[in-house]
């Protein structure tokens, strides 16, 4: 009988366990940071009627720099900030 009775606890224990394991693995798998720059390579000149969508990405802790990435239909591609172009990208982009 007394068997019985730790094997329950145990298990009772293990499940516990499992449950708050679970319980905070998906709370920390919900928030995602980035680590890295994703523009490595950047172009200058992209002429607007390939351009399909942009995004702006402002510098912080996992980016030094501003990112432009630009949709051209299933290719993305990454604008200098610092050019002419990349300048008006970012300013809409405030807008």
């Amino acid at each position: 009988m007394a068997f019985r009775n730790l094997q329950q606890i145990f298990f009772s224990l293990l499940l516990f366990l499992l449950f708050c394991l679970n319980v905070f693995t998906d709370m920390t798998a919900g928030v995602y940071i980035r680590e890295k720059c994703m523009c490595i390579q950047e172009s200058y000149p992209i002429p607007w009627k390939n351009m399909t969508d942009f995004k702006v990405i402002d510098s912080g802790p996992h980016c030094k720099k501003v990112q432009i990435i630009i949709s051209m239909g299933s290719k993305d591609t990454c604008l200098a900030p610092n050019s002419k172009q990349g300048k008006k990208m970012q300013q809409c982009w405030k807008r």
